[in-house]
This record gives structure tokens, sequence and C-alpha cells, in this order.
């Protein structure tokens, strides 16, 4: 079984963990595919995971939106998008983004 995710939590960081829970939801289906060896779904799944950090990381970058975080609630929620994103590379083989 693959680690939890890190919880992140209030208003804006509340989007952000549904961001990332997703992306590690989607990331279940792709493992799920992969073992019975459905490449396609599994990329399919992968690339909502990979759109669900990407937007994290598009709204971290922003200082409108990172504005509203503390350090340590950035910290947090970047380390979680890093845990998604070594998911990705895992199950991809491959560092990312690819």
């Amino acid at each position: 079984m693959s680690p939890s995710p890190t919880p992140v939590r209030s208003a804006p960081r509340g989007f952000f963990q549904v961001e990332l829970d997703l992306g590690h939801a989607f990331m279940e289906i792709a493992e799920t595919n992969m073992s019975m060896r459905n490449t396609e779904a599994a990329r399919r799944a992968m690339a909502q995971a990979r759109q669900g950090c990407e937007t994290v990381e598009r709204f971290l970058t922003s200082s409108r939106h990172a504005k509203h975080l503390s350090k340590d609630e950035y910290d947090k929620t970047h380390a979680a998008c890093e845990q998604l994103r070594e998911r990705l590379a895992k199950l991809n083989g491959a560092p990312w983004p690819p």
C-alpha cells in the first residue's frame, strides 16, 4: 500500500487537499490498471493525477494565492505535492514531469 498523503487544512488549503487527494485516488486507479496490464487506462489516470499536482503547484507559485498560506502550511502543501510527484515518477519509471 502506498503512503498516505500529508494532510493540509483550512480554506485555500482545503482546495489544495482536495486536488491532492484526487491525485492520490487517480494514482490508486493507475496502479490498479498497471497491475492488470491496462496501460492506456493507467496513463489516463496518471494524467489526471499529474493535472491535480500541476494545479496545486501553479497556485503555490502564485503570490496572489500563496500569500494566504503560512510558511508551515506552504511547506506541508508542497511536501504533499512532492509525494504525489514521487508516486507519478515511480509508476512512470521516469523523473517527473515526463
